[in-house]
């Protein structure tokens, strides 16, 4: 897409998060603030391998009907919780055991 603000030149650097994107910017470089509008926002769906246990989950979650995701969300959500959990407890045990 045309950069019509020139912001591009301003980004000298992009990190990605689990859950964000940082965008540094040298605000030298920018130039007086401006309202932009959003457009319509598109979830899109989850690229997880269904080969994976997670990935045949999370393929069987999405093929339900949307007011039974609904249903599930709370349910998808504790479930996420306690396998994150389980996973930083066995990370945990393998730095344990490296340092023994």
């Amino acid at each position: 897409a045309p950069d019509a603000n020139g912001l591009s030149q301003a980004i000298h650097r992009v990190e990605f998060f689990e859950s964000m994107v940082v965008f540094h910017v040298d605000r030298r470089l920018c130039g007086p603030s401006q309202d932009l509008e959003e457009g319509p926002v598109v979830l899109a769906r989850s690229d997880a391998d269904p080969l994976t246990l997670h990935g045949s989950a999370v393929a069987a979650f999405e093929s339900q009907p949307a007011w039974m995701q609904r249903l599930l969300t709370p349910a998808r959500r504790i479930v996420g919780i306690a396998v994150r959990g389980a996973r930083r407890v066995a990370g945990a045990n393998r730095v344990r055991r490296y340092f023994r």
